[in-house]
């Protein structure tokens, strides 16, 4: 890279100001030279979201999708690159050579026919894919499974979940997969019957032997830290998938391709999200039959719904500092504005928070009988827990406060961000405060190097 092509392409120089803070050129070369496809990825639909003409971060998508074989998408992002750099006065040479990319990889690259793009796979057999525990908290694994079936049904394969023994909230440790514990079944395919009858399995780390092994080359090693870029063009039978993408992974490299007849293709995010819900995550009748007599017998409508995090969720947000206390006083406003005797229904973990919402509210607050706790170790990770319980509470609380009128929550924890997908909140009628995670690109996922 010469001096001068530095100085005539430095994208951190010609960026309008008042931007948010964006990856920089010389962070996404250094993932390049890693081969960290995923990383780069990540980092670049941060910078496609503000700025979708950046010189850079097309050819970054470029570089991605010749990995991969996206030929259609290589071919786009080019296009886009070159177009852009003529605005910047410079070439796409110029910028490759400051991203460390060789760009004569990507040329002579011949149009590809509609009826050949996108997937080599054989459609003359049932095709699948395994969607093992992401290993956090109930709320994430609702997240991830949702991601995972978005991923699937994009690439015209029947999901398989096999939530094993990672997955936090088992009645008891073993290797039978436990969703069923929680909602219904969506099909009858279990990954045991898949796997051991399957022509052909990616990753190769999974076998009728590996398959109930958990932590198998999660984050280190080969097949470690799969993003959904490596799924997507494979042509094996059965691809199983032990890390998390969600859908807003998923979509970049999803909307260009043929649908299929894929009832997600045309889907926005929020769209997409109350699909898989209703498809994937239909709560079980036992658990859908307490919801509906706690609710009965405890909260005619209208009522506020609350969900104040802590215990494990420590970065300030305990007790009433920061996004607490704007949570708390946000309730107060709305119940300041609502009937007498609106009720407020609270879900949180944290014994600490309880405490000030029983002294603020009294008897106005409403909550269910469930396991809490009083340090920085969450619920699901205390070993005294009962953690199938645990699990039904956390459901059983979220389908509360999806009946809601009004529903405020931090935008950093799942059960917040999902339960307006099992509800039917207004704009202004679903609170979240900070960033809603479900819509963010989590740009440590995929990190193998340090990148400052």
């Amino acid at each position: 890279m010469s001096k001068e092509s530095n100085q005539k392409t430095a994208i951190e120089k010609i960026r309008p100001s008042g931007l948010p803070p964006l990856p920089k050129v010389s962070q996404i070369a250094l993932l390049v030279d890693d081969e960290n496809y995923s990383q780069v990825d990540l980092y670049v639909q941060l910078i496609i979201r503000v700025l979708p003409k950046d010189p850079y971060a097309n050819v970054a998508l470029a570089w991605v999708a010749n990995k991969f074989g996206f030929n259609e998408y290589q071919q786009y992002y080019l296009k886009v690159a070159e177009q852009a750099a003529q605005f910047f006065s410079t070439d796409i040479d110029a910028i490759a050579a400051d991203l460390r990319i060789d760009l004569s990889l990507m040329s002579n690259i011949e149009p590809i026919s509609a009826e050949n793009r996108g997937l080599a796979l054989n459609q003359d057999r049932q095709n699948y894919h395994v969607a093992k525990a992401w290993g956090f908290g109930f709320g994430a694994e609702m997240s991830a499974l949702m991601g995972q079936a978005y991923l699937a049904e994009m690439c015209g394969r029947k999901l398989v979940v096999h939530w094993g023994r990672n997955f936090l909230y088992r009645p008891e440790p073993g290797s039978e997969c436990v969703f069923d514990c929680y909602f219904e079944r969506f099909n009858d395919l279990k990954a045991d019957g898949v796997i051991g009858q399957a022509e052909s399995i990616y990753p190769p780390k999974w076998t009728k032997e590996t398959i109930n092994k958990e932590n198998l080359g999660k984050r280190e090693g080969q097949y470690s830290k799969l993003s959904a870029l490596y799924f997507i063009n494979r042509n094996e039978q059965v691809t199983v998938s032990d890390y998390y993408a969600g859908v807003v992974n998923v979509q970049p490299w999803t909307n260009r391709r043929p649908n299929n007849g894929c009832e997600l293709s045309d889907l926005s995010t929020d769209d997409a999200y109350r699909y898989l819900a209703k498809k994937y995550l239909v709560p079980k009748t036992d658990i859908q039959k307490e919801v509906d007599s706690f609710v009965n017998e405890n909260l005619a409508k209208p009522f506020v719904a609350v969900h104040a995090r802590g215990s494990d969720k420590d970065e300030g947000y305990r007790a009433l500092t920061s996004i607490p206390g704007k949570i708390l006083e946000c309730a107060r406003q709305r119940l300041a504005v609502m009937p007498e005797d609106t009720r407020l229904f609270l879900m949180t973990d944290d014994m600490a928070l309880l405490d000030v919402y029983k002294s603020e509210f009294g008897d106005r607050l409403v909550l269910t009988d469930c396991q809490r706790c009083d340090s920085d170790v969450g619920v699901h990770y205390d070993e005294s827990t009962n953690k199938l319980q645990a699990g039904k509470e956390m459901l059983i609380d979220m389908l509360v406060a999806a009946r809601a009128s009004c529903f405020i929550g931090l935008g950093l924890s799942n059960p917040s961000q999902l339960i307006t997908y099992f509800g039917d909140f207004s704009a202004d009628n679903y609170i979240l405060f900070g960033e809603n995670r479900l819509k963010q690109l989590n740009t440590h996922l995929y990190k193998t190097i340090p990148v400052r």
